[in-house]
This record gives structure tokens, C-alpha cells and sequence, in this order.
């Protein structure tokens, strides 16, 4: 295998972007292109008999052509607040939070223009086998609503055929924080979601209504119901079953990954992190004649009016850090 390179370009995300700095990390067997604007994983491809194979679907071109705001967070850097957070509202040590909403009253992915509409700043360089991109962003007191200032950072490490992504922050006052990022997944180089199957190590799954809202149940077991994938499921038989936009709560204390996507072209990702649950989101927004999938590792919608559903709240003196391998195979 190749040592890692890094290549420094610059790449627009959507139709009518302004271009951003790219930086390329590839070792022989994986390519993979971050951006500092919105810390964007913009994709990931295999390497395989001298051909490159995309495994992630980029933003989507306007449907009625000309310029458009983009919808799907492909592969954005989420924050403050992954998920929703209900009536863009909560309490945070006695005191009351107002967020900025974007999705009606609701705030959804840290609200309008949060971090993934940002420009991140910092650089890329090789340590021994692994590539690496570093990138930092300041949000200062009140930012789209949330309190203290915020200092992030993002950090992309493509070592052999395994991906690391890790999410660090600090604040100077106690505020809800919950980084992920929003990539979306498609073994197939593209086309339908057929062929794919799905394993998650959860056997609960909060459940929502259609605006994204946690039920009071929630989390409920997945026994009986499309949502169990603790065996590999088709993800064909998921949409037709209604899909999924669930948060899934991973089980405590198992080996191996709590993540898998499989193709039956012989493609594979799997996904271990930290955290203790997974958004996956079967895209709707895309045409039907491209399927894609989003695994978006952090606390569940609306943790911070759910403690049952953990602590989501950083306070002055806390280090933030969330970190997600993905391992990659291929025949």
C-alpha cells in the first residue's frame, strides 16, 4: 500500500457555492476530501484494480435548475446541536435557552446557517502512515441562541483503510453540545438503495412523530418492527416499510462495530464510536433513482429536554469529544 499524500485544491459543494479549500488525502487504496467550509467530508471513494469507486452521495442538484439552497447536509459537520431540539427551547442549569429555529418551531441541526455553513480554518499534514486534516471554528456567546463560546474543533485522519473522525470543544459557560458529521453513504457508486443491508448493534429506537418529535414512550424496543437490525437487513424492504429516520441506542458493552452497511457488489462500511446512539436517516429528499443513507453518531433528538436520554450539556472546564472509526473493505 501506498504512503498517505495530501493534495490542496479547491472545490464548490453545490451549484452556485463559493469554492472552498479542499484538501484530497488518499494512500493508494482510499481517497478522501474534506473542505474547511462547513468541515465537510464532501466524499470518500475506494481504490480498486486502478478504478475509483465514490461510497458517498455529494448534495443533490436543484430540481427546477438555477441556483438553490442545498437540503441534506451531505457530509457537513453538524453543531452546536446535532438533531433536533424541540421548540427550539430547554433549560440549561436553571436557566432558559431560546434557539434560533429552522425547522418550523423547532431548531434542527444547530438552527439557520450554524456550523456546517461556517468557514472552519486550520490545515493538513502527514504523521508517519496517517494523513490528517485539523480544522477550528470559534461560536461566540449567543450564537444562533445557544450560550457561552464555543471553540471546535475537527479532525479527519485516514490511516490504511480506516477513517477517523473526531469532534473536540470547549465553552465558557454551560451550553447543549452534540457534533456529528451528516455524511451519506452509498455503496454502489450511486443508483437505488437496492442491494444494501443494514446491521445495528440496538435494541432500542427512539421513536418520532413527522416532525421529528420524540415520542413520550420513546426508546421503545425494535423487536417486531422494521426498525430491529440486529441481523443484516435490506434497506429495500426498510423503505418499504416506511423508511427510517429513527435515533438507535446502542447496546452496552458489544464487541465490534456498532454499525454496519453491506453491498452485495462485496462493499462495506462499518461504524464504531463513542457515542451512545446513531440518527439513521433513509434519504428522502433525494430522486428516486439514487438511495443514500445517513449515520449520524451523537445523543439522541431533543436530549436536552430528555435527560432520561443522557447529558448532552458541556460546562467551563469539560472537554467535549466525540470520535467515529469507519473501516472499510472491498472485493
Amino acid at each position: 500500500m501506498a504512503g498517505p499524500i495530501i493534495e490542496r485544491g479547491v472545490r464548490s459543494l453545490w451549484l452556485g457555492a463559493e469554492p472552498a479549500a479542499e484538501f484530497v488525502l488518499s494512500n493508494g487504496r482510499l481517497r478522501v476530501s474534506v473542505t474547511d467550509f462547513g468541515a465537510h467530508l464532501a466524499d470518500v471513494s475506494i481504490v480498486a484494480d486502478g478504478v475509483m469507486r465514490p461510497l458517498t452521495i455529494g448534495y443533490p442538484a436543484p430540481v427546477r435548475g438555477g441556483l438553490s439552497e442545498p437540503i441534506g447536509y451531505h457530509g457537513a459537520t453538524i453543531g452546536r446541536y446535532a438533531n433536533r431540539i424541540v421548540d427550539g427551547s430547554c433549560i440549561v442549569d436553571g436557566q432558559p435557552v431560546s434557539l434560533l429555529a429552522n425547522d418550523g418551531p423547532h431548531a434542527l441541526h444547530g438552527g439557520p446557517r450554524a456550523f456546517d455553513r461556517r468557514m472552519w480554518a486550520g490545515g493538513a499534514e502527514v504523521v508517519g502512515d496517517t494523513a490528517i486534516v485539523r480544522l477550528g471554528l470559534f461560536s461566540p456567546h449567543g450564537d444562533l441562541g445557544f450560550p457561552g463560546a464555543a471553540r471546535a474543533q475537527a479532525v479527519f485522519a485516514l490511516c490504511g483503510e480506516r477513517l477517523t473522525i473526531t469532534y473536540e470543544a470547549t465553552t465558557s459557560a454551560a451550553t447543549p453540545l452534540n457534533l456529528t458529521n451528516h455524511v451519506y453513504w452509498n455503496l454502489a457508486s450511486g443508483g437505488p438503495i437496492g442491494g444494501h443491508a443494514l446491521k445495528v448493534q440496538a435494541a432500542r429506537v427512539v421513536l418520532s412523530d413527522d416532525q421529528g418529535v420524540p415520542a413520550d414512550e420513546s426508546p421503545t424496543s425494535v423487536a417486531g418492527t422494521r426498525f430491529d437490525c440486529r441481523e443484516h437487513r435490506d434497506l429495500a424492504s426498510i423503505a418499504a416499510g416506511g423508511g427510517v429516520d429513527n435515533s438507535f441506542v446502542f447496546l452496552k458493552g458489544v464487541a465490534g462495530p456498532q454499525i454496519e452497511l453491506v453491498h452485495m457488489n462485496g462493499s462495506a462500511v462499518s461504524m464504531t464510536t463513542n457515542q451512545i446512539a446513531a440518527q439513521v436517516y433513509l434519504a428522502r429528499h433525494l430522486p428516486t433513482s439514487t438511495g443514500a443513507l445517513a449515520i449520524e453518531p451523537g445523543f439522541p433528538p431533543d436530549t436536552p429536554n430528555r435527560p432520561e436520554f443522557g447529558d448532552c450539556i458541556v460546562r467551563p472546564g469539560d472537554q467535549y469529544r466525540s470520535t467515529t472509526h469507519y473501516d472499510f473493505r472491498w472485493r
